[in-house]
């Protein structure tokens, strides 16, 4: 039986905390939103950049979690009920900074510009009437386990997820593929363009999907795109149905609940883990979760033309 991933973990110190939190708040910090990040990210503490290298540059795993930055709830303020009132929040600034830290140590942060107005740093909160959506910002619906983008060819290599208020602990899941535990002859189907992936409402639909593989690279281990409620086989491939089978239920038996408490940030490997998250009752009272979001790419250069 495949174990479930155990995702490598930092623990900010007290004082690593601190130093970052007075770096976020000095003209450096201030002039990430002027898109100058090396400055930022060269003073950010040394074990931290060395963690995340590991991370970044070892595959070891399809993700990572930084604890421990401070998160004070009465200074974020209420939950909105809209991810464009948020845009407007300035009580958040240092904590979007902090994501973007972290975020450019990886390489660039970008954005479609369909989803959120095209803002750097988007919002996951519950927004009523989109309680049974299949988007981050659902609530009763299950969201399934996806590579963020899944469709586009130009999807982030990295995603980054930081939890500024979770008090009912709703869990996001994660997954990883263990090829080995689907049969060779049905991984290699998975390696062909046999499916189609359509983007979600948040996005401009194209006018024609094209087929697509749902794994490349090693057959060892393969990087993944996957969006379980999006993803089809072609018409009357029955033998990529099969696959598309085999590929769910691999991931499901190494599927687990990560919870994130205020302050910490998730970071995803785009292209080795799916993620989802489970359904909750959310109450509009200004208590529902809250995270920011931001898309990492690791070469812009690729989606210039």
């Amino acid at each position: 039986m495949p174990r479930a991933p155990v995702l490598p973990t930092y623990d900010l110190s007290s004082n690593e905390s601190e130093s970052i939190v007075q770096l976020l708040e000095s003209p450096t910090g201030q002039a990430l939103s002027k898109g100058r990040t090396r400055p930022l990210t060269r003073q950010m503490p040394e074990d931290l950049l060395n963690f995340l290298d590991e991370f970044q540059l070892t595959e070891s795993a399809g993700g990572s979690i930084v604890r421990g930055f401070p998160a004070n709830d009465a200074e974020i303020g209420p939950t909105p009920g809209h991810w464009r009132e948020a845009a407007n929040r300035t009580s958040t600034i240092v904590y979007e900074r902090y994501l973007l830290a972290l975020a450019c140590i990886l390489g660039e942060v970008f954005a479609f510009r369909a989803l959120q107005g095209g803002r750097l740093i988007q919002d996951l909160l519950p927004i009523p009437g989109q309680e049974d959506e299949k988007n981050g910002n659902s609530s009763r619906s299950l969201l399934d386990l996806h590579t963020e983008d899944a469709f586009h060819p130009n999807r982030c290599d990295y995603l980054g997820l930081l939890c500024l208020r979770n008090i009912d602990l709703v869990p996001t899941t994660y997954a990883e593929l263990i090829p080995s535990t689907i049969p060779p002859e049905i991984l290699e189907v998975l390696f062909q363009p046999r499916f189609t992936i359509r983007p979600d409402a948040t996005h401009t639909r194209p006018d024609k999907l094209e087929p697509t593989a749902l794994l490349w690279g090693a057959r060892a281990r393969p990087y993944l795109r996957l969006d379980d409620s999006f993803t089809e086989p072609l018409p009357g491939d029955i033998a990529a149905e099969h696959a598309l089978s085999a590929l769910l239920g691999s991931l499901a038996k190494t599927e687990r609940a990560v919870t994130l408490h205020a302050g910490e940030a998730l970071i995803i490997d785009n292209h080795l883990a799916v993620h989802g998250r489970r359904p909750f009752r959310a109450r509009y009272d200004g208590t529902d979760r809250w995270l920011k979001r931001v898309t990492v790419s690791r070469d812009l250069r690729r989606s210039r033309a």
